[in-house]
């Protein structure tokens, strides 16, 4: 079986070794031709030999100190450079990055589940509140229709204070659209059979009578459209209104009248009893 391949540090290594086992083969080869040489030759004095020797030895070691900080960085290099390719196969062979993002799914998971749950339990509030509501004000436009009070005055609130937007927009329209019935249903039709005015249909609508021949009935008027529970009166009482005073009035805008009662005021004071 084949031993297993070196890796480059081992080979690198193994030179340094080898290098410095000639370094001394080296010295040792050229001290003894110095010394032979010094014997042999016998117009040199042993001194100059001597220091012949010692030059040759510190120019030796001076080229074997680089060679070895040479050998050392490259070394060095390789070493990094192994170490690094080491790190990146391990990230490529064992998917060490897909063990990262699953570490982090398993932690982060929680907290964004425990998040997407409380945004769906908000939003599920909000959209029960809001079922709630236009429950209520659907139930609101029902009560108008049959002519109740109640159900006018709940929608004029809701169409005025509903912080939602979609509530407010269904209210007006209700009030818009049920007004808009009443009055085509209650404007007299002077050809037809009954009442060919308003305050003659308001005479048998209102509790108590209306009195079509009082001479100021303004303030009469005035009255059924602020305190009367009966719409089919209230919508009279606005019709009647605008034909005694001449005075287009949008239907069931209470508010509308009593700006008007303030800039005619005379016209709208209920007369005085005098003893």
């Amino acid at each position: 079986m084949d031993p297993p391949p070196k890796s480059p540090v081992e080979k690198e290594y193994e030179h340094m070794i080898s290098f410095h086992k000639w370094i001394v083969q080296t010295i040792l080869i050229a001290f003894g031709i110095l010394i032979a040489g010094g014997l042999g030759i016998f117009y040199r004095d042993m001194s100059q030999v001597r220091s012949q020797g010692a030059a040759a030895i510190s120019e030796t070691k001076d080229a074997a100190s680089r060679e070895i900080s040479k050998v050392r960085d490259d070394a060095a290099k390789i070493a990094i450079d192994e170490a690094r390719k080491r790190v990146e196969d391990a990230f490529r062979n064992e998917n060490i990055q897909a063990m990262i993002e699953t570490a982090a799914k398993r932690q982060v998971g929680p907290a964004i589940d425990r998040r997407v749950r409380q945004e769906v339990d908000l939003v599920m509030t909000g959209l029960q509140g809001q079922i709630s509501s236009l429950g209520e004000i659907a139930d609101l436009a029902m009560r108008m229709r049959i002519g109740l009070r109640s159900g006018l005055e709940g929608l004029i609130l809701r169409a005025k204070t509903a912080t939602n937007e979609s509530e407010r927009r269904m209210a007006q329209d209700f009030l818009a659209r049920i007004s808009s019935d009443y009055e085509t249903f209650h404007r007299p039709k002077p050809r037809g059979p009954g009442p060919s005015t308003a305050r003659e249909a308001l005479s048998g609508a209102s509790d108590p009578p209306f009195d079509p021949n009082n001479p100021k009935p303004v303030p009469a008027i005035v009255r059924i459209i602020r305190e009367e529970s009966n719409l089919n009166a209230v919508a009279l009482a606005f019709l009647a209104l605008g034909e005694t005073t001449g005075h287009q009035f949008r239907m069931f805008d209470i508010e509308g009248v009593q700006e008007w009662c303030k800039e005619h005021a005379p016209v709208c004071a209920e007369p005085t009893t005098s003893h």
